[in-house]
């Protein structure tokens, strides 16, 4: 993005990018619900085309790969104003530098724009490090059904389940806790 010329097509594109970042999870998985329904967008670009249609977000085979498509089209959009931000910091010169020594656009951005970029990577790493366990209970929690429970659940759906559905409130505690000490240990670390 830092790159197009086009500013129609890059505010365009900023737009569809950022957009998610903004809105809840509720809002979008009630619109994922809607797209991804017997019958919603999907499906019926699925039928056009000769097949059945599928119940994505009761098929144990198509949830993963729903929960990790959504959770980086949900999350791109914060980290690409990060890293935007992080390349507009880095000196141009550098990049008139390595122009002028022969480096093509992939050399530039190797060699200058990626280690002007490692301080926010790193630091933008170990921010993520504590949150690795969630895994995004928000998402999981408005996607998912008891037909997905053995392919999407995670360890916080899961102490929800146990405490408060199955008023088992000691195992739910020990359970978070131990998940909390080791996101402790991994920021840490």
């Amino acid at each position: 993005l830092s790159e197009v010329t086009g500013k129609a097509f890059k505010k365009f594109v900023q737009t569809v990018t950022y957009l998610p970042h903004f809105l809840s999870w509720v809002i979008l998985a009630g619109v994922l619900t809607n797209f991804l329904s017997l019958e919603g967008f999907v499906n019926t670009i699925v039928e056009l085309f000769g097949g059945d249609p599928i119940q994505f977000l009761a098929d144990n085979n198509w949830f993963r790969k729903i929960l990790v498509i959504t959770d980086a089209w949900k999350g791109f959009g914060y980290s690409s104003i990060v890293y935007l931000a992080a390349i507009t910091n880095i000196d141009p010169q550098l990049y008139e530098a390595a122009a002028l020594d022969g480096a093509s656009r992939f050399k530039r951005i190797i060699h200058v724009t990626i280690p002007g970029m490692l301080p926010i990577i790193m630091l933008m790493l170990t921010l993520s490090l504590g949150s690795v366990l969630s895994a995004n209970f928000d998402q999981v929690f408005n996607l998912y059904s008891p037909v997905v429970y053995k392919t999407g659940d995670i360890i916080d759906t899961w102490v929800y389940r146990a405490g408060l559905l199955n008023n088992q409130y000691s195992l739910a505690t020990a359970v978070g806790l131990l998940k909390s000490v080791v996101s402790t240990i991994l920021i840490v670390t």
